[in-house]
């Protein structure tokens, strides 16, 4: 597609072109999964600004253009699958990473995946399920993986991503922590919402999400090459928990019988107060 385009256009044009076409899937990516997971309207302000700011932040010309993108399906197939083990919710994870394998950072994508099957395991668990069912869970984890190797090179990125030389990371400057990013303000939006996503995932019992919340969060604090990347991860997680926690309908409504509360102990505290000052005997004049 680079090619195309810079052959066509020539380069800046070309290049522009593919910058726009990544952030344009990206965010369409983006407005789908919210259209998915059917959000309140009040969400969609918070998270696309957000993705467009990030996009910003790294909208190099380079292959992870449209890594986002796929980051965007996978959780939308993870949100999809509902933590059902079936043909229809797992072959697409496997046709994604076949696909994605041959493509740039398919890493996260093993991560979201892995989010995934951590959340079955625990409800398979909880429901004590039978050694067939865990053994179908074995097996459908075992073929995303073995798709890690369909690729021109036969090298699986998550054991490229572990073997990564630790000296090559202090020579390259995108492998330095992100602190040039301290003066943007959509950093510390980014850093709220990381902050509360792994709050509401416990309270809801999404430990798929909060081991994905874990590593991108890990990763986005540490290197900055993966800022975008983790925000792109970390900010559509956001958007699940704060819909499951019914926000902000709930949360407006706990703020009001909150009030009212606080109200109906500021009214019996001034009654008792009353009843204190009022003595027998004594007329209205004292």
């Amino acid at each position: 597609m680079l090619h195309f385009a810079v052959s066509q256009l020539g380069v800046r044009p070309g290049f522009l072109v593919i910058k726009i076409t990544a952030s344009v899937l990206t965010l369409g990516a983006t407005f789908a999964l919210l259209r998915q997971l059917k959000v309140s309207t009040i969400i969609y302000p918070i998270v696309l600004p957000i993705i467009t700011l990030m996009l910003q932040l790294r909208l190099m010309v380079r292959p992870e253009l449209f890594s986002y993108t796929f980051s965007i399906v996978a959780l939308m197939l993870y949100f999809r699958s509902k933590n059902t083990l079936s043909v229809g919710s797992i072959l697409p994870m496997v046709l994604l990473m076949w696909i994605w394998t041959s493509y740039h950072s398919s890493i996260i994508g093993y991560v979201i995946f892995l989010g995934f099957f951590l959340d079955v395991a625990v409800d398979q668990f909880k429901s004590k399920a039978s050694l067939g069912v865990w053994t179908k869970w074995l097996l459908w984890g075992l073929l995303i993986v073995a798709v890690g190797f369909i690729n021109p090179g036969l090298s699986h990125p998550v054991l490229q991503a572990l073997t990564f030389p630790e000296e090559w990371k202090t020579s390259i400057m995108e492998y330095r922590t992100p602190e040039q990013f301290e003066y943007i303000a959509a950093i510390y939006v980014l850093i709220l919402l990381a902050l509360l996503t792994p709050v509401l995932a416990v309270k809801q019992r999404k430990f798929g999400f909060l081991l994905v919340w874990a590593v991108m969060a890990y990763t986005g604090a540490t290197m900055e090459r993966m800022v975008t990347p983790c925000a792109i991860v970390i900010v559509p997680l956001a958007a699940n928990v704060l819909h499951t926690s019914n926000f902000p309908g709930d949360w407006a409504l706990n703020k009001k019988k909150r009030s009212e509360t606080d109200g109906h102990i500021k009214s019996d505290h001034d009654q008792h107060w009353l009843v204190l000052q009022y003595r027998p005997g004594q007329d209205a004049d004292g």
